[in-house]
């Protein structure tokens, strides 16, 4: 699963904020997983949960990576958003 998602960000520009992390956090699961001596050292290292739910985690990341793609946040925007954007509540000046 983690090489599945390495091989989606490679479709993603350099310099894209959600690839450069998403590489780093999995490349390193990636590590531990190779090179643990079994389940328990996994789980214990990652610190995020069971087995389990590691691979659930790795999925919806996965997931999310296709929609990424499709949804091309790194380009620009079709047009500027409105200077009161931000501001709340929108209608108190």
């Amino acid at each position: 699963m983690y090489n599945l998602i390495l091989k989606s960000t490679y479709k993603m520009p350099r310099n894209s904020i959600y690839k450069c992390n998403t590489e780093e956090i999995i490349n390193y699961r990636l590590s531990v997983v190779k090179f643990a001596k079994d389940v328990k050292e996994i789980e214990k290292t990652i610190n995020c949960g069971r087995i389990e739910m590691l691979l659930t985690q790795a999925k919806n990341e996965y997931n999310l990576c296709q929609k990424m793609i499709v949804w091309k946040p790194w380009e620009s925007l079709i047009q500027e958003p409105s200077p009161s954007q931000w501001k709340w509540p929108q209608y108190a000046e």
